[in-house]
């Protein structure tokens, strides 16, 4: 007896090739998703084998939530007297095979089900003949195991090198001049920042006349700025005026005015606004509208300012579907329930 589990997203249609050669003592578990589709062909293939075919729905969308109730089934109902099979592309099932086998369960991974096993035949093992000698005897080399445990991301960069990426360099200016240096005069008075914008340098080509030009501006804005900033800290500030102070023990004789009295809230009276919707529910011969539904229709309008609140209200109370429904039936005659409640 053989049980094969189908890691339907990984393999699709193409994994369950050959499964209408299985025998009525063989199974199938199909693990899928509600986004995956199978082709009629394969249906009806289904249908026609003898094997017991079951669909395991896997209701999680969290990341490999599909492999790992595929491996907690498989375990879970794993019988040492048959033959498991996990029918998927994924390598990742293989370390699992080994822990299986390591506990006398054999269980192979296959592209299909009628296609050969991934692994290499020195890696299959057999079962031990008792419990003790259920510890795992691999005649591989350490050569072949390195090469079983290169991972996928190792053996498609070592497939396609990854070009350097070129060095970007930055443009070299035709040697630029050094900043100039700007006599200042010295004062032990703080300078105010200069405001204007700074003047672009020049080229060195130019000639040694255009260069003593600048300096001689730049002189003389230094020195405006330098007498600015004297003028600035030499002005006198006006001093604040005193602010008399009254003792702690002098009385206001302005009159304290009474405050109005709050206005009295309107007092409601549950019973009358009941008996009030109810003469307009009889009135206008609302149907939908019983005679325990007065109170609540009251404290509908009472608690709400416009329609949508309204409608809120019975969304609230009764729930979406109910609360809805009561609310078409009424919704016409909110403003006459408004009229009747003032």
């Amino acid at each position: 007896m053989a049980i094969y589990y189908i890691d339907y997203e990984n393999v699709h249609n193409a994994g369950l090739h050959g499964v209408e050669t299985l025998t009525e003592n063989d199974c199938v578990h199909i693990f899928y998703k509600d986004s995956d589709t199978m082709q009629l062909p394969v249906v009806k293939c289904l249908l026609e084998s003898k094997a017991s075919v079951r669909f395991e729905r896997v209701r999680r969308t969290t990341l490999n939530a599909l492999d790992f109730q595929l491996l907690a089934e498989l375990f879970c109902s794993a019988n040492q007297e048959y033959e498991n099979y996990i029918i998927s592309h994924d390598k990742g099932y293989d370390s699992a095979i080994d822990v299986a086998r390591a506990h006398g369960i054999s269980l192979q991974r296959k592209e299909a089900i009628d296609a050969p096993d991934f692994l290499r035949p020195q890696l299959r093992m057999q079962k031990p003949e008792t419990a003790e000698e259920a510890e795992p005897v691999s005649d591989v080399p350490e050569e072949a195991e390195a090469e079983e445990t290169v991972p996928v991301a190792q053996e498609e960069s070592a497939a396609e090198p990854v070009e350097a990426p070129e060095e970007i360099t930055a443009p070299v200016m035709d040697e630029a001049a050094p900043a100039e240096n700007v006599p200042v005069e010295e004062s032990t008075e703080p300078t105010v920042p200069a405001a204007e914008p700074a003047e672009t340098v020049e080229a060195p080509a130019q000639k040694q006349e255009g260069s003593s030009r600048r300096n001689s501006r730049r002189s003389r804005g230094g020195r405006r700025r330098t007498a600015a900033s004297r003028a600035g800290e030499t002005a006198p500030v006006a001093e604040a005026e005193p602010v008399a102070q009254q003792p702690a023990d002098a009385v206001s004789e302005e009159p304290v005015t009474e405050s109005a009295a709050p206005a009295e809230a309107p007092v409601i009276n549950p019973e009358e606004d009941a008996a009030k919707i109810a003469a307009v529910v009889l009135k206008n011969n609302i149907a939908t509208v019983g005679e325990a539904d007065y109170s609540m229709i009251a404290e509908a309008v009472r608690n709400s300012d416009n329609k949508n609140r309204f409608y809120q209200y019975f969304v609230k109370a009764l729930g979406a579907d109910k609360g809805q429904q009561f609310y078409r039936g009424i919704k016409s005659y909110y403003l006459k329930f408004v009229d009747a409640l003032k």
